[in-house]
Parts: structure tokens; C-alpha cells; sequence
């Protein structure tokens, strides 16, 4: 693996483990030219209304109108009446025609879809994934709370030297990996990694305005934390204040693992660029395809969240994606209304679903699990036969639909799950033995 300058299997200590519910298909915001062109428009409707209002003070003013207006008045009152009732007809239809005009639009609040199902804990009848999943070839799958680990470079990890030298803004640099990363049913030979905290493919991407994913442009990209994020110098780091936890560094990193995934790391990144707010957010992906995000703001004081003014965690390609967690002026989640993803959970044999904020907001370490499926065919609805269909096996089983037995036990998914066992799990009862070799698993 290499760089070029420009200016990726989950262990068995989850903590707690929620699987994460579709988030809803969004309309997102207007595109720059759009709005300017929304813009122009309000300045074009309000000179045509000051041109109407100079031209009726004018004839107001005239002779001509003067004696129009005692012609009028002189006429019979039923005449007058018949008149009056012409024209308030006429402004009534005018005004009843279906349609938006354009100071409507601009001046009506920004519009968000969704389901009230997601916006309050509910029992769906079925999972599914959305049609933005789908274009996507991949989906959020679970959330991991209460984890344990370290997001300091290891000994062989790659620092990138000239963000040590002289920091970073809004910067960026390529990254070509050994091995083609595929991101739904598109592989790519090398990864744009940003300052602002998102890894582009294809083109780059360095941007830290935040918006609903997929955000309308044709840039694949994983968003683990898009932002406002600065990294300084090596020669600056003493100017990082946190008292509890003695950062002293602010770098980013990167390396391949044993297992041939590959983690990129912003490692004590300061948030909103202020020196006493660092924070650290990894994005693991895996030659499958399937990535990781992970989040450690353990160090910013007093705590987190609500985490800044203006930020998204979420991932798109081929024109659909998902959005896990937003806050803009113009998007954010309130007690009522949730844009964030849904949690799907089972309570007994039911389906329920909790906001992602309400999950992670009380967790200094979290970490977002993103599966896979672009190179199935869509048309199987099982393709490994188990008797579970793909869509549970990844939004609610979170096992792998291309393989029978996910966790080797020798019991199929479908049998662990109907007898009430965790497919997940090969020693149900922790004797030792596998629960396929056990009597009494």
C-alpha cells in the first residue's frame, strides 16, 4: 500500500448489540445552483411586486382614474354589487389552482420524509430494505455500545507524514491499497481520505458541509464523521488542552490487519478545530465489502453530545445510501421527530424499533456495523438455503446469507433461530461443547 499527496472480522466482545432498522428515504436538500436559482427568484418576485405597487400608486394619482372612480360610484348599488362579485370570483379561482409557485416553495419550511413508523417505537410487520439500500449494495446493520478499544496507531500502522508536519484543514491525500476495496458491486483501486472525515472513491472529496445521504452527487464516499475537523502539527500539539485523559497528539493513521481489512484512523482530531475538543473515529473495511465505523469520544468535556452544530455519520454509492445520524441547521432529531436510523430489535417474538441518537448518545464508545450484500443475487430471496431470507439474516439476525451455518456449530440459521438459539453463537450453554456435537445445547 501507498499514498499519494493531493494540496478495512469483529471480535466476540460486542458489549451491547442492537441491530439497526432502515432509515427512512430522504428528500434532500436542494443542490447550490438550486439555490441560488431559489435566490434569484425571490429577488425577481419582490421587484415585481414594488413595480405592480409604483404602477397602481401612479394611476391612483391620474385624472383619467379620478373620474373613472366617481363614474363608479354614481352607478346603481345592485350594479356595483354584481361588479364586485365578478372579481372576487375571478381572484378566488386564480388563487385555487393546484400547483407551488415559486415564492411558496422558497419561503415554506425544507421538507423531510418520513414514515411515522420510524419517528416513535413500532412493530413493523415485515423488515425490508429500502430502495436506497438497495442502489447502494450495502446497509446499516447493527450498533455496538460499550466497547473496548484502542484507537492508538499501532507499531506498523502509516502515519501521514505531512499532515504531521504541517496539519490539516480541509485537506486530503490518496490512498492505493494492495487490494481493490469493493463498495457495493463496484471495486476501487484506491481511496481518497479527507481531514474533514470522509474516504471518497473516484474523485475527491474534501468538503465538511454535511448533508442527507445520499446527498445527490455522484461521488461514492463513507462518511464516518463529515465535519469540521482539524489535525494539527506535531510542532503545535502542546497546544491540545484536555486535562483527564492527557492527550497529547493529533494525527491520523492507517494499516492493513492480519485478517486483510484496512483501518483508517483520525486519531485525536480536534472537533470544530478547538484545542480542547479531540476526538478519534475509525472506518475498518473489509475486502467483502462490509466496513466499520468506530468512535471514541471518551475525551471531549464534559461530554459529547449533542456532538456539533453541523455534522453526518453515513455512507452512499451508485446513487442511493443511508444517512445513520445528522444535525445541520435545517436537519436534526427532536423528541417527536427522528432522521436518524432505527434500531430493529426482537422483544419476544416482536419487532421493535429505537432511534439510533437514543442509543448511542450515552455512549462515549460506539461503533457502527455496515454490511455487504451488493453481490447477491436479488432475485433469491435465500440463497443459502437456511430458511431464513436475506433481508433478516442482514437487518435482524445480522448472519451471513451466503453461508447455512454462520457460526459453524453444525445447527443451520434457521434451526438455531426457530429453537430460540443464537445463530451467532456456537456454545449456547458455554459447556465446551458446540451446540451441534451437544445433547443439551
Amino acid at each position: 500500500m501507498y499514498e499519494q499527496n493531493n494540496a478495512f472480522s469483529v471480535g466476540n466482545d460486542y458489549g451491547s448489540f442492537t441491530s439497526i432498522q432502515r432509515v427512512s428515504d430522504y428528500r434532500h436538500p436542494q443542490s447550490n445552483a438550486a439555490d441560488m436559482a431559489d435566490v434569484g427568484s425571490v429577488i425577481f418576485v419582490v421587484c415585481f411586486v414594488l413595480a405592480i405597487t409604483f404602477a397602481i400608486w401612479k394611476t391612483l394619482r391620474t385624472q383619467d382614474f379620478t373620474r373613472q372612480w366617481a363614474a363608479f360610484k354614481r352607478l346603481p348599488i345592485a350594479v356595483r354589487g354584481v361588479f364586485a362579485s365578478i372579481m372576487v370570483a375571478v381572484i378566488a379561482y386564480g388563487g385555487s389552482k393546484p400547483g407551488t409557485n415559486t415564492l411558496e416553495k422558497i419561503i415554506r419550511p425544507l421538507a423531510v420524509l418520513i414514515n411515522s413508523g420510524e419517528q416513535r417505537e413500532s412493530v413493523p410487520e415485515t423488515v425490508s430494505l429500502t430502495e436506497n439500500q438497495q442502489l447502494a449494495g450495502f446497509a446499516l446493520t447493527a450498533v455496538v455500545t460499550n466497547e473496548t478499544f484502542d484507537l492508538t496507531a499501532p507499531s506498523n500502522a502509516t502515519v501521514h507524514s505531512n499532515w504531521l508536519k504541517r496539519g490539516a484543514a480541509e485537506d486530503g491525500f490518496w490512498v492505493v491499497p494492495s487490494n481493490a476495496f469493493c463498495l457495493g458491486t463496484n471495486h476501487y483501486d484506491a481511496v481518497y481520505v479527507s481531514s474533514s472525515g470522509t474516504l471518497s472513491f473516484n474523485r475527491p472529496k474534501s468538503s465538511p458541509l454535511a448533508r442527507l445521504m445520499p446527498d445527490g452527487s455522484s461521488i461514492p464516499f463513507l462518511a464516518p464523521l463529515q465535519t469540521v475537523l482539524g489535525i494539527p502539527p506535531e510542532s503545535r500539539w502542546d497546544s491540545i488542552t484536555n486535562y483527564e485523559l492527557g492527550i497529547t497528539n493529533s494525527l491520523f493513521w492507517y494499516d492493513v490487519t492480519d485478517s486483510g481489512s484496512t483501518r483508517f484512523t483520525w486519531q485525536n482530531a480536534l472537533l470544530g478545530r478547538a484545542t480542547n475538543a479531540p476526538l478519534s473515529f475509525q472506518a475498518e473495511l473489509f475486502p467483502s465489502g462490509d466496513f466499520i465505523y468506530r468512535y471514541d469520544f471518551s475525551s471531549l468535556i464534559p461530554n459529547p453530545w449533542p456532538l456539533a452544530p453541523d455534522f453526518v455519520m453515513g455512507a452512499q454509492n451508485n446513487g442511493g445510501g443511508e444517512t445513520a445520524l445528522i444535525t445541520t441547521g435545517d436537519y436534526h432529531c427532536t423528541g417527536t421527530n427522528h432522521l436518524c436510523a432505527s434500531l430493529y430489535s426482537l422483544d419476544g417474538t416482536n419487532i421493535v424499533t429505537t432511534p439510533l441518537c437514543t442509543v448511542i448518545t450515552n455512549s462515549p464508545k460506539f461503533s457502527l456495523h455496515w454490511t455487504a450484500f451488493g453481490e447477491l443475487d436479488p432475485s433469491d430471496p435465500d440463497p443459502d438455503g437456511d430458511g431464513i431470507s436475506t433481508v433478516d439474516e442482514i437487518l435482524l439476525h445480522h448472519t451471513n446469507p451466503s453461508m447455512p451455518d454462520s457460526d459453524l456449530d453444525g445447527i443451520s440459521d434457521g434451526n438455531e433461530v426457530t429453537s430460540g438459539f443464537n445463530p451467532l453463537l456456537r456454545d449456547t450453554d458455554g459447556d465446551g461443547l458446540v451446540d451441534g456435537s451437544d445433547p443439551d445445547p
